[in-house]
């Protein structure tokens, strides 16, 4: 029996039998889930829907690691049973507030936590962040990744990306797709920048005059 495998992106078990489930893949060789693949070369997002039970089981499969979990929740949106997950595991958690940008400077970061102190929390650490304005994220590393001596450590990003950039990818099926789409049609490829509201006009009229397929290049 061959051993389980997991989807790099979301972490979901890989299967290839189910194409309505989660973790299908063409073919149990991928590291990725086609829900994976279709995100990171399409940009499509597939929203998954869960039921109250799965995300129980999923709370209650934590507890058999040793992880530490990293809770992130909203400043502007904090649940009443915001303590409730500790019910299903063990393990260390990191409370991880988020969107401080959105709050007063008014606000300290103390008061903040003393907040949060006096609610009673079972919690590893509380850090307040700010992904926007790239708040607290350094220190937010340092503590999921301990021993990482450094704020910011270049071979290891670069790993990361190498092992992200060697996933496979064949696009052979999809090209084919898009040429019998394609095939006898006008198309109008628009690029990026300010020019296009200038020629907007132009746009207009030519898209109603031939009915073109439209393009619209982003060049990120």
């Amino acid at each position: 029996m061959s051993e389980d495998k997991y989807c790099i992106g979301c972490g979901i078990k890989l299967q290839d039998e189910n194409m309505t489930a989660e973790g299908y893949t063409t073919s149990i060789e991928n590291d990725i889930c086609s829900r994976c693949f279709k995100m990171k070369n399409y940009g499509d997002y597939q929203v998954v829907t869960k039921s109250n039970d799965e995300y129980i089981n999923i709370l209650k499969s934590v507890n058999d690691t040793k992880d530490l979990v990293v809770y992130i929740i909203d400043l502007l949106n904090i649940s009443r049973d915001i303590n409730l997950i500790r019910e299903y595991f063990d393990n260390k958690v990191l409370l991880v507030l988020n969107k401080r940008d959105i709050l007063p400077k008014s606000i300290k970061d103390e008061k903040i936590k003393e907040y949060f102190a006096k609610l009673g929390l079972d919690y590893e650490d509380v850090i307040i962040v700010s992904p926007k304005k790239n708040y607290n994220i350094d220190e937010l590393l340092l503590k999921i990744i301990p021993n990482k001596k450094l704020m910011y450590d270049a071979k290891y990003a670069e790993k990361l990306y190498l092992d992200y950039q060697n996933i496979k990818c064949d696009d052979g099926n999809t090209i084919e797709l898009l040429k019998n789409k394609f095939v006898g049609q006008d198309i109008l490829l628009l690029g990026p920048g300010k020019n296009i509201k200038k020629q907007l006009d132009i746009v207009k009229n030519y898209i109603k005059q031939h009915n073109p397929i439209v393009i619209a290049v982003n060049y990120a």
